[in-house]
């Protein structure tokens, strides 16, 4: 086969060296009959031969240009990709005629020529029908999908040859792989030809979402400083926080001041993580309105007073003493408190609310009332006027009634005894005290009890008299 002349007789005659193979091959029984989709079917040489611009060599697993010298023929499969599966028919002799869905096809390269003899059950128009059907391979143009869980990926929609495929791996009969649990996965795609088996091994990660965890935000006064989200989420950068009808500012401040009170706020939190999986979670906030309270005019009492109901503006306050305990309730115990200004205070909540307000209650003081000493008169003395008793400006009184009138005693209406007499003074900041004092009211003595000697003399000279009465001091008048 070195021998030169015979290379160029070979080079200069391959016309009609080819075409004297066609008609061995036709010769020898080659000829077309029926077949069925995975057997090899009978094929005759076709009387035409493709030129390279008609080789497709996109479809072809060899370049027709550049082919390599052969002792036999290399055998090739192509296989055409239908648009249903439905395996169709082979017309002969029509120029739009269809082949089954698996149609094979054979070509042969030859050394020397530039085209591709494509042989098989074709007609004298096969160069037509050639390059306007796509003939492939069975391969994957994607072999690595993700999605987030509860997606899909359509892994059929991948491969150049889409019948008579058998899914395995997770995907199902339609070549659909569906999962809503994270991982990786390794579905395949397996075809069964009759040179072979064909399997497609797909990689399919498969991202879970980020776990959210968002607290309960709880209950805020509307005076508040305005809540962070963020601090109630692990994941607080990329969320999207919104209600329907809490405020929000800022993206993620609750504006306590516009958002509506008394009532709880749902707040829904969505996060997209970096695969692109997204998911949501919710909590809930609530608002209550701030109050004013007024604890009304300062209040004032004089001292010894008992107890002094405390009264407010505003109702339902609570009341205090700032500093002191003389509060119970809602009464001001004067008895305990000294003389002189306590501060009270009023408060009101409101839910997690509260507000106060505070006002003087001033507990003035008694006069310094002193009555002066005990008073003692003969019951025939007469009127008597009272005297001492400061600071002045006071009233007496007794307890002998009438006895006492304005400011003088009448000894016979007091009658033999002792009696209390009481002097009252009101000082200019209107407070009363008293204070009382003794009055004595003796009797005049028994006469049938004086006894004396009652001596007779009838001369010039000194007589003495005696004279006795018990508790009694005797006076001789002349």
């Amino acid at each position: 086969m070195d021998n030169p002349a015979f290379k160029n007789f070979l080079t200069n005659n391959v016309s009609i060296i080819v075409c004297l193979l066609l008609m061995l091959m036709s010769h020898y029984g080659f000829s077309q009959g029926p077949y069925t989709a995975d057997n090899d079917r009978p094929f005759t040489w076709p009387t035409n031969v493709l030129p390279s611009s008609q080789c497709l060599q996109g479809n072809c697993d060899f370049n027709c240009t550049t082919v390599q010298p052969s002792t036999d023929f290399i055998q090739r499969t192509y296989r055409y990709e239908p648009t249903s599966a439905s395996t169709g028919s082979s017309s002969t002799g029509s120029t739009n005629s269809t082949v089954k869905a698996d149609d094979k096809r054979y070509a042969a390269p030859i050394q020397g020529i530039s085209a591709c003899i494509v042989i098989g059950t074709t007609t004298s128009n096969f160069s037509t029908n050639f390059s306007t059907v796509n003939w492939k391979n069975f391969e994957s143009t994607a072999l690595s999908h993700s999605f987030c869980a509860g997606g899909s990926v359509n892994l059929a929609s991948t491969l150049t040859y889409n019948v008579g495929v058998t899914w395995a791996g997770g995907a199902n009969s339609s070549g659909v792989f569906t999962t809503s649990t994270p991982g990786t996965y390794f579905p395949t795609a397996t075809r069964v030809f009759d040179n072979g088996t064909s399997v497609i091994t797909f990689t399919v990660t498969v991202n879970g979402p980020t776990a959210l965890n968002f607290s309960a935000m709880g209950t805020y006064c509307s005076d508040a400083i305005d809540p962070d989200i963020w601090n109630f989420t692990n994941v607080d950068a990329g969320s999207t926080f919104s209600s329907s009808t809490a405020i929000i500012t800022g993206g993620h401040f609750i504006d306590l001041g516009l958002t509506p009170k008394g009532v709880t706020h749902t707040i829904i939190q969505n996060f997209t993580n970096a695969n692109g999986c997204s998911s949501s979670t919710t909590s809930t906030v609530a608002v209550d309105q701030q109050i004013t309270v007024s604890p009304g005019a300062n209040q004032e009492a004089c001292d010894n007073s008992g107890s002094v109901t405390l009264t407010a503006a505003t109702t339902g306050v609570s009341w205090s003493c700032v500093g002191c305990s003389y509060v119970s309730g809602s009464s001001f115990d004067t008895d305990a408190a000294p003389s002189g200004n306590h501060t009270v205070r009023a408060t009101k909540t409101n839910g997690v609310c509260s507000a106060f307000a505070d006002k003087i209650f001033t507990v003035k003081a008694l006069p310094i009332v002193d009555p002066g000493p005990t008073l003692t008169y003969c019951i025939d003395d007469g009127a008597q006027a009272i005297t001492g008793g400061s600071p002045a400006g006071g009233s007496w009184s007794a307890s002998c009634g009438s006895c006492v009138s304005g400011s003088t005693i009448l000894p016979n209406i007091a009658g033999v005894g002792s009696h209390t007499i009481t002097y009252t003074v009101t000082n200019a900041a209107g407070c009363t005290d008293s204070a009382d004092r003794s009055l004595v009211i003796n009797g005049l003595p028994d006469e049938a009890s004086i006894t004396t000697n009652a001596p007779t003399r009838c001369d010039a000279g000194d007589v003495s008299f005696t004279a006795s009465l018990a508790g009694s001091t005797i006076n001789w008048y002349a």
